[in-house]
């Protein structure tokens, strides 16, 4: 469906995976995320494979409690961001997605530049994708980095790859757009004034406009007249002489 969709419907997709990656924190803690019918519709394929996507969903909500104590700047590394048993000591939370990794370490302020990075360049295509005139092979690139976005949510795979992925598409939009005519800088298109007495048709530039006495009407002086081009006024009382055949 994503290839019939095009460039642009790949595009706009793209980009709507970006915004659920960028702001998945606060909709995962408002509730806007159905967990429950994800986990409904792994048991249907298998059951174990629900359980270990049920274990990753408790400790999700969990960790997200233990950041929501310090939203702004997180709780830090060595391990302080994670849950423990308050008589032994021992960790009882398991991180798996990379992004309750990175809000709860570094809170908001590292959470938005973060992700910022890899989703900004979906961002910029997406909402110039009717003027940028992208190929394929652009938008093509826009689907794997939105799917290695949604693969950052239950785990931690963020390789080098995501981040050469993210520059190539941030360089191609640099590169698309600075192709884009500036409509304030276009030049406008003139007209030459017209010569009284002839059509109210406007005068394309690089045509002479000569009276009968041969001289160049008024605000087209000096414009090159090429050969066969040059428009001639006649008096209407004047009648045109016919060719003497040379004998």
């Amino acid at each position: 469906l994503l290839i019939l969709a095009g460039v642009q419907g790949q595009l706009l997709c793209a980009m709507i995976v970006a915004g659920i990656t960028l702001f998945y924190p606060l909709l995962r803690g408002a509730g806007w995320i159905p967990v429950d019918t994800v986990y409904e519709v792994a048991q249907s394929f298998s059951q174990e494979r629900a359980d270990s996507l049920k274990f990753r969903l408790d400790n999700e909500d969990d960790l997200l409690e233990r950041a929501a104590e310090k939203p702004v700047a997180g709780w830090g590394s060595w391990g302080r961001n994670q849950i423990y048993d308050p008589y032994t000591g021992r960790q009882t939370s398991v991180t798996d997605g990379a992004w309750i990794i990175v809000i709860g370490i570094f809170g908001w302020v590292g959470y938005i530049p973060h992700f910022g990075l890899l989703t900004a360049p979906l961002f910029l295509l997406g909402i110039s994708r009717r003027k940028l005139g992208l190929s394929l092979e652009s938008s093509g690139l826009a689907m794997v980095l939105a799917i290695n976005l949604i693969d950052l949510i239950p785990n931690g795979t963020l390789t080098p790859l995501t981040y050469l992925v993210a520059g190539a598409l941030a360089g191609r939009y640099a590169m698309a757009a600075a192709q884009i005519p500036d409509r304030a800088t276009a030049p406008a298109a003139t007209t030459r004034p017209v010569q009284p007495g002839l059509t109210g048709w406007p005068q394309p530039a690089g045509l002479a406009v000569r009276t009968p006495r041969g001289r160049v009407a008024p605000g087209v002086a000096g414009t090159p007249d090429p050969a066969g081009t040059a428009i001639r006024a006649t008096d209407s009382r004047r009648t045109r002489q016919p060719r003497q055949r040379p004998e």
